[in-house]
């Protein structure tokens, strides 16, 4: 790739083209995980998988946002693009008001943060983790409550409220905060901070009220809905610029509905993210304001019926046999072999691997639901192997400062296996679930016991599965096959 003389940064190629009367810009750049990281998740661009590149629209609006996206890291070249950039992006009017749903604007910070939760002699502490940085250590050094530890060599402060308000307050004008998956924040204030703390708050910017995050927490809502829940509002609020709260808690389900209509038209988002941008701002009114809305009248679109991608058994066999490292072959074994789910197996101690009845026990999944899965002879084989070595405490697989092991290692250690493995088929770690499931099926297994190794609620999501399984299909005769060519 190219890169620029003087700040040798990476370029990213735009390139225009037209698809259904639309004009849309592909990107293309050389492999580059900083660039990706910052694409993905971002609701205004998505990556296509039949151009192989990520896609979005050729308008002004995504032009700036990516100009902003990039403004530190990366050199946008324009001389692939066609001049047919629209002078403005087009506007819709919701209620009073000309607004379009926007995409939250990003602080850019140069470094990360994390805490972890850390155990000295029974009290509780928070472990301070960063790449070594000179001003975050002046940082932390002047500040008067933070602590060097020689033994763990990292800075370190009492896990009380006060100590991690003032340690938050001054760490997010400066680097993007990140807390490990088992340090759990329960004050609303706190939590609030760290979920808003990259946002640009300009002048009108609308903050997510407390009560809504309360609401959630008290609920037991999980976290992953929180932060999803958080952010479909946050992005619902500061689309009404010049708009007030208290205008919008006026709204009807007249204006929501055309606010979710533009985001459809826009088709850069999923009928599932559109679905629960319904139900956060349902439970806002309903919950918070305490509005006698008509939600019955709420539109929704409707759901993808698409057929999961699945690995076939010696495609799995080699993504495995291509691990070395017993730790990292330990969980992906697990998770195909039980079909697990990420989170599950983060979340397994010790005590839930039951070998005498060779079972897992999952707590807590999806749902709040409590289950038993399959634990294999190989899987157990293997289990015993790594734990020799790596000899966990309390959770199963410990990530590299306690605590959990993290969803962020777990899927790039399977996308370095598959890389190696030579498997270019779509699909991630989760396919891994789909694939045991299928196996399962065409080994013969009764559809209701599949239906409660998997956790389903209902056999109508298993029976997904009765659609990619070859166990019937290969035995019917085709028609065409009846037919004699010449």
């Amino acid at each position: 790739m190219e890169t620029h003389s003087t700040d040798r940064k990476p370029v990213i190629y735009l390139n225009g083209f037209d698809y259904k009367e639309k004009s849309l810009i592909k990107l293309f750049f050389r492999p580059n995980k900083k660039i990706v990281s910052l694409l993905q998740g971002r609701d205004w661009i998505k990556y296509s998988v039949t151009y192989r590149a990520y896609v979005t629209h050729n308008n002004e609006r995504c032009f700036c946002l990516l100009a902003d996206l990039f403004s530190n890291t990366a050199i946008l070249d324009r001389k692939y693009l066609e001049r047919r950039m629209h002078p403005k992006a087009e506007t819709v009017s919701i209620g009073n008001n000309s607004s379009t749903p926007c995409e939250l604007e990003h602080q850019q910070k140069n470094s990360t943060v994390f805490l972890l939760p850390l155990k000295i002699e029974e009290k509780e502490y928070i472990n301070i983790r960063y790449k070594y940085s000179r001003e975050i250590y002046t940082l932390l050094k002047k500040s008067g409550f933070c602590s060097w530890s020689k033994e763990y060599k990292s800075w370190i402060i009492p896990a009380s409220k006060d100590d991690m308000q003032k340690l938050i307050s001054l760490l997010i004008p400066v680097v993007t905060v990140r807390t490990h998956s088992s340090l759990q924040i329960h004050d609303v204030s706190l939590r609030k901070q760290l979920l808003e703390q990259s946002y640009c708050k300009t002048n009108g910017f609308i903050t997510c009220p407390d009560e809504y995050l309360s609401l959630l927490q008290y609920r037991n809502y999980s976290y992953n809905t929180i932060k999803t829940y958080h952010y479909l509002l946050l992005r619902f609020f500061n689309s009404f610029k010049g708009k007030t709260l208290k205008e919008i808690n006026e709204f009807t389900e007249t204006e929501i509905n055309k606010y979710h209509e533009i985001m459809r038209e826009e088709k850069s988002i999923s009928s599932s993210m559109l679905n629960q941008s319904v139900n956060a701002i349902a439970f806002y009114y309903r919950n918070i304001i305490k509005r006698e809305v008509s939600w019955g009248n709420f539109i929704r679109p409707k759901k993808e019926k698409r057929l999961p991608d699945v690995y076939s058994l010696e495609d799995v066999q080699i993504i495995v046999n291509c691990i070395e490292n017993k730790k990292h072959r330990a969980v992906i074994f697990l998770i195909y072999s039980a079909g697990l789910r990420v989170s599950e197996s983060l979340n397994l101690k010790i005590t839930d691997i039951l070998s005498d009845r060779k079972q897992i026990f999952v707590r807590g999944s999806k749902g709040r639901k409590d289950r038993m899965a399959q634990l294999s002879v190989q899987a157990l084989t293997v289990l015993r192997d790594y734990y020799r070595e790596f000899k966990p405490e309390e959770y199963l697989f410990r990530g590299q400062f306690g605590g959990k092991y993290s969803a962020s290692s777990i899927r790039k250690v399977f996308e370095k296996a598959k890389k190696a493995a030579g498997i270019d088929k779509p699909g991630s770690i989760h396919t891994l679930r789909h694939s045991y499931a299928t196996h399962l099926l065409e080994n013969g297994t009764d559809i209701r016991y599949i239906q409660t190794f998997l956790g389903h609620n209902s056999s109508r999501t298993t029976e997904i599965y009765t659609h990619i399984s070859k166990a019937k299909t290969d035995k019917i005769i085709s028609p065409g096959d009846l037919i004699s060519l010449k």
